[in-house]
């Protein structure tokens, strides 16, 4: 189960929240603060997967508080909370850590989905992690009689072509490109690369620069695609299976603030991200 810290300075909001975890069997709360100084010194003596947060608070907000305790080597998740819904907030919460947030006065529905979308994403990202990592070190066991390989890749490029699908990019120009690029680094089986050296390798009628540009227009509209899909439903599983695996979650944010017309201003695409996140979900299936 995971393990959740409390940091607000309202006693009644951390015994809602502590209640909602425990009662629908989310996880557990390990420990609580009455404020963000108070949760920067004590956090880490319980070693929390997910820490809770009010975004106004005394002697240090939300997002300061988020910050130190960033700097002081929490990998885990921010939920932030919040009685203003402002964009600009928001923002801020995002660009801090805050993974999710939440606006004052709790909706009970509304937080256990949120709790429980957190959990799944930390486990999904747990689970690509260890295969990855297992992958990576894992030796060639597979010998020239009997090798698995084109099936597998058989099996990848299914699984491509769904991942396209699912982004709504599956006739976009690029599409050609990534896939070279992606199958070209599970070829390398874990070796070190650098996306230059794997766009020069595909690049044939076109130089690499034009193959980099293809590439990071296709991820803008898987972007775009994503962000409509959570302003329509926050809990649209693609959007929660995508959002975080492919994208940098704030820029996801940013994103569904200018679909929604609450900022000017969309998000920004990682080559690197999407497409490490890509090979981390293709490996599963070779």
């Amino acid at each position: 189960m995971k393990k959740f810290y409390l940091i607000d300075d309202d006693d009644s909001i951390r015994m809602m929240l502590a209640n909602i975890i425990e009662e629908e069997n989310i996880g557990i709360v390990v420990g609580e603060a009455e404020d963000g100084l108070e949760g920067v010194k004590k956090w880490s003596f319980y070693n929390p997967d997910i820490i809770i947060v009010d975004y106004l608070m005394p002697n240090l907000d939300g997002s300061r508080t988020m910050e130190k305790i960033v700097a002081q080597g929490f990998k885990g998740k921010f939920i932030m909370l919040s009685h203003v819904d402002d964009p600009k907030m928001k923002g801020k919460a995002y660009e801090s850590g805050a993974m999710f947030y939440l606006s004052k006065p709790i909706n009970y529905i509304e937080v256990q989905k949120v709790l429980e979308n957190a959990c799944k994403t930390i486990d999904l990202e747990n689970s690509l992690s260890l295969i990855q990592n297992t992958l990576t070190g894992l030796t060639s066991l597979a010998k020239e009689a009997h090798n698995p390989r084109e099936n597998s890749m058989l099996r990848v490029n299914e699984q491509l072509e769904k991942i396209m699908t699912d982004l709504g990019v599956v006739g976009e120009a690029g599409k050609k490109e990534l896939k070279e690029v992606v199958i070209n680094i599970l070829n390398l089986r874990g070796k070190k690369y650098t996306l230059k050296n794997i766009y020069t390798e595909v690049s044939t009628n076109i130089n690499a620069r034009s193959v980099e540009q293809r590439i990071r227009r296709l991820i803008q509209k898987a972007l775009q695609h994503i962000a409509e899909r959570g302003v329509d439903d926050y809990y649209d599983p693609i959007f929660t299976e995508y959002n975080n695996t492919l994208f940098d979650i704030t820029e996801v944010r940013k994103e569904m603030d200018l679909k929604s017309k609450n900022s000017s201003k969309g998000g920004k695409v990682s080559v690197k991200k999407f497409i490490e996140g890509l090979v981390s979900i293709l490996e599963l299936h070779l």
